[in-house]
């Protein structure tokens, strides 16, 4: 696009310039050739006093008019020599005369030219066309003894004229070229300098959209209005980045400061248990749960908080054995609610993720799966690998989530309508950390039922695609 956009703004100037040289070389030639037909006519003029002053007087016997004719041949061979030019004379009596050379049309010419008011008018123009026998005429008259006139016609070949023309004709024509690129290579040089500080400042935008506020432009040019816009831009990602540094060390903070007391309230509520009974310590062990729930609900905060910060390098991982790791941690929850964990997986499957992200995300989500399928159902835990992808499927049988419900299920803060109490965060978390990690989380229906959470990462290295089936049921539990 760009370079059709050059080759028009080419165009353009070049046919400006055609026009203008064009125009210019036209002018050129008509003023060349006026000047030469000019001083050919002040030849012409020049030579009229002299043939009217020193004119042959007439003869006073027949025999002498040859010797008339003679001495006006000579009269004219020597004035058209001396000026290098070749003239025809018309004298006042009709009779012809021609110099030395001059081609004998030439007396005929000058034979029809008439006198008007004192001027001689020769038609016709000598062609300025290369390779072309032009030649540049003027004529003028001269005073005879009577009333009539003669008339002198001189002429010269026009090939020193055409010459100089062609010359100015050949040099006009190089600025067409020259000038285009004078023209268009500065303002394409400005145009793509533009361009692409337009670039940067769209990928700052388009980064700081996406959470990476530490983008920034950088644009140096000339322009002014760019340069205030990208100071504006990077103005603005400070702003963010300040206000986003702000809050997640707040959330962190606060997060943190909670811990320890709840961690101390959780132990002495624990140290209570041996003196109470009956209805007190049911009551204890409903306390309890809410300091659990409280405490994932600090975990989240601070998992989120690190969500937020600025994007690190990601590594290669191998997904495999994260999961294995991972139900192995929820084998014993599993294990307690008579539950079944059956995990299908080849031997590696390689990925790329953020230290740790692909841990967090997995046990959010098979929280959730252990959480709301019924006891003593299964939960599949199942890898694939693509061509340039790794798929984590997490599917539980429980009972699922409407469309809308899963759509707006990774947003922060949602909360289902028949959920059990919670902090709304955990999906979100875990949502934010996979597209930390160039990948990405969705909600689907499940086979056969229930819910399929799928999390899909970008493949690192090639893997082993045969299938080892992995079972890690309630008898897996430490």
């Amino acid at each position: 696009m760009r370079q059709l956009h050059v080759l028009v703004q080419a165009l353009l100037i070049g046919l400006v310039l055609t026009a203008l040289v064009a125009v210019i070389g036209a002018l050129t030639a008509q003023r060349y050739v006026d000047a030469a037909t000019g001083g050919l006519r002040d030849a012409a003029l020049a030579l009229a006093p002299v043939l009217s002053e020193d004119r042959p007087k007439p003869p006073t016997a027949p025999t002498g008019d040859s010797a008339v004719g003679a001495d006006r041949d000579r009269l004219i061979a020597g004035l058209a020599d001396a000026r290098g030019l070749e003239a025809a004379v018309r004298w006042p009596d009709g009779t012809l005369s021609v110099s030395p050379g001059a081609p004998p049309a030439l007396a005929q010419v000058v034979r029809r030219l008439e006198v008007r008011e004192g001027r001689v008018t020769v038609p016709g123009r000598a062609s300025m066309l290369p390779g072309v026998d032009g030649r540049l005429s003027a004529a003028a008259p001269f005073a005879g003894d009577g009333a009539e006139q003669g008339v002198v016609l001189v002429r010269q070949p026009a090939a020193e004229v055409r010459n100089h023309i062609l010359l100015v004709w050949a040099l006009l024509a190089l600025l067409v070229p020259l000038g285009t690129a004078l023209l268009v290579l500065p303002v394409s040089r400005l145009r793509r300098s533009n361009l692409e500080a337009l670039e940067q400042i769209g990928d700052a935008v388009r980064l700081l959209s996406e959470g990476s506020f530490h983008a920034r432009a950088d644009y140096q040019g000339g322009m002014e209005a760019l340069r205030q816009l990208t100071t504006e831009v990077n103005q603005l990602a400070t702003v963010f980045q300040s206000a986003m540094e702000e809050q997640r060390h707040f959330l962190a903070d606060v997060a943190h400061q909670l811990r320890n007391p709840m961690v101390a309230l959780r132990l002495r509520l624990e140290n209570l248990g041996p003196y109470v009974t009956g209805e007190a310590e049911e009551r204890l062990e409903r306390v309890l749960a809410d300091v659990d729930r409280l405490d994932r609900t600090l975990t989240d905060m601070l998992d989120h908080a690190q969500t937020v910060s600025h994007r690190v390098n990601v590594q290669v991982v191998d997904v495999c054995r994260v999961v294995e790791e991972v139900v192995r941690g929820w084998a014993a929850t599993a294990a307690g609610r008579d539950m079944h964990l059956q995990v299908t997986m080849p031997r590696h499957a390689w990925s790329l993720a953020r230290p740790g992200a692909a841990e967090q995300v997995l046990d959010i989500l098979l929280a959730n799966a252990l959480k709301y399928a019924p006891e003593g159902s299964t939960v599949r835990i199942r890898v694939l690998v693509g061509e340039t992808s790794v798929r984590i499927d997490v599917q539980d049988e429980g009972p699922g989530l409407g469309d809308a419900e899963r759509r707006a299920a990774l947003t922060r803060g949602w909360r289902g309508s028949g959920s059990s109490p919670g902090s709304g965060i955990g999906l979100s978390v875990a949502s934010k950390l996979t597209e930390s990690s160039g990948g990405r989380l969705e909600l689907h229906p499940g086979d056969q039922g229930g819910l399929r959470a799928t999390l899909r990462l970008v493949g690192a290295l090639p893997t082993d695609p045969e299938p080892r089936p992995v079972d890690k049921s309630k008898a897996a539990a430490p």
